[in-house]
């Protein structure tokens, strides 16, 4: 995998791909309209962290070291709570896998998630400054961003046949093991879709004054195969039910 297949936009003095952390980005796309932006950190323990930089708070993807993998959301976090009653969702174990590398996450920003304006980053500056990579994202297809975790002595290649795809963060996750940062443009499928669904099935019970105001963030989360988990953060605009619409 080369740089050459995707142009990223970094602060004078670093090189691609990152190998000291924090590792932020975000996806750009025209008219300045951009994704959230992200950040991802490992600790001395060996586990890793991913989280929102501004306006997504409450979502955190932990990749630990004893290979237990969760989204988990703060104690106390108002309105949320998972199908079990605790504060951790979709958990899975670090993928094994002998030839093909599979990833243990991924971020999905289809051309209508990259929705954030220059007034709404504002709110966020003092975060939004410190980002180290900026991803040009793509009007027709999807941006992926993939978090790999590899053994030391292994490399990772492209198959043929599959999109551009280029590695811009490499951190040491544990002995023997790094983790791996790779973004692609993929087709975008039937996502769409996936998300009208997805807000049909929001509760009722919801309390519509959460909805209101500034627009809110939908985090579409699930599986695409065995011990690989995604999310897909959309902005949502709530319109309140009218007469007409009872009538």
């Amino acid at each position: 995998m080369s740089n050459d297949e995707l142009t990223f936009r970094i602060r004078d003095g670093l090189t691609l791909p990152l190998r000291t952390q924090p590792i932020r980005f975000a996806v750009e796309w025209k008219n300045g309209l951009t994704s959230n932006a992200w950040g991802v950190y490992v600790e001395k323990t060996g586990d890793a962290y991913i989280s929102c930089r501004d306006n997504i708070r409450a979502h955190k993807v932990s990749l630990h070291a004893s290979g237990r993998q969760h989204i988990s959301f703060p104690k106390n976090a108002p309105g949320l709570v998972s199908s079990t009653g605790d504060r951790f969702m979709n958990q899975w174990w670090e993928p094994q896998y002998t030839q093909k590398a599979v990833a243990t996450f991924h971020l999905l920003f289809p051309p209508l998630g990259l929705r954030l304006n220059a007034d709404q980053r504002r709110k966020f500056q003092t975060v939004w400054n410190k980002n180290n990579v900026w991803i040009p994202g793509d009007e027709e297809k999807m941006t992926v961003v993939y978090f790999v975790i590899i053994d030391d002595n292994k490399v990772l290649r492209k198959a043929e046949g599959s999109p551009p795809s280029t590695p811009f963060g490499v951190l040491k996750l544990r002995p023997g093991k790094r983790l791996v940062l790779i973004v692609e443009h993929r087709p975008e499928g039937n996502w769409r879709e996936t998300a009208e669904d997805a807000l049909k099935k929001i509760p009722s019970t919801v309390d519509p004054k959460m909805l209101e105001g500034d627009d809110p963030t939908l985090c579409l989360m699930g599986n695409t195969v065995e011990n690989s988990h995604f999310m897909l953060p959309l902005s949502v605009r709530y319109n309140p039910p009218t007469e007409a619409d009872s009538t």
